[in-house]
């Protein structure tokens, strides 16, 4: 016989089944990310000016969750509970600056601290973070550079918009700024000596297009 005694069938049987749970569970990240699937991001409740990415079919979205895992691994390594030197916090290591910007122009009201300590709390100010940077890209008319050549130790690469807001993230979009007013020679630097020209490197193999088509057409009003 095949099973020599019922055991060995059970053994069997729960190591197909492992397999199988392990399958499901590495599924999403086995899958094409140029091909179109769904997104979950975690929901926010009980919030009236926070929008969330939530149950996105869009093939945008694939490089936009590529966006922010990228983001966050070069910020945190994608870990919730960071704080640095510097006092910038979570995942994507949201500064007080920018904290506070969003306080007094996207009506934020948690504080520093209450964002540290919940990780769904930083998924939603990101996403708002998101959105103010595209404000301030558009109003220094940052998006003609997309497109652009721009090179990175001698790296030549594409401005993309994914470029364009990571830059926006590290350094500011002033900086931003007055980098490609340099021609893309002087690229500003950060308190731990990392250029707006390697992020704008590193994401410019990601295709976003938000500004054709804005970040709030893909998220879920709470």
């Amino acid at each position: 016989m095949l099973f020599t005694n019922f055991k060995q069938m059970i053994r069997l049987c729960e190591s197909l089944i492992k397999i199988g749970v392990a399958f499901i569970i590495a599924w999403p990240t086995l899958c094409d990310c140029t091909a179109t699937k769904h997104v979950t991001y975690a929901p926010v409740a009980n919030l009236s000016n926070v929008h969330v990415l939530l149950d996105v079919t869009e093939s945008e979205t694939c490089s936009f969750a590529e966006y922010l895992d990228k983001l966050g691994y070069l910020e945190s390594r994608n870990r919730w509970h960071i704080t640095n030197r510097f006092g910038a916090t979570g995942r994507w290591q949201l500064t007080k600056i920018a904290h506070d910007d969003l306080v007094r122009y996207k009506g934020l009201t948690w504080s520093l601290q209450e964002i540290a300590k919940d990780s769904t709390k930083q998924i939603a100010v990101q996403h708002m973070l998101l959105e103010r940077q595209q404000e301030l890209l558009q109003h220094y008319d940052c998006y003609d550079a997309i497109g652009r050549k721009a090179t990175y130790n001698d790296s030549i690469f594409t401005i993309t918009e994914a470029s364009l807001l990571a830059a926006c993230h590290l350094g500011g979009v002033k900086s931003v700024k007055r980098w490609i007013d340099s021609n893309f020679t002087e690229a500003f630097e950060d308190a731990n000596g990392v250029a707006i020209s390697k992020y704008a490197y590193e994401f410019s193999d990601i295709s976003l297009d938000t500004h054709k088509h804005p970040i709030h057409e893909y998220q879920t009003r709470h």
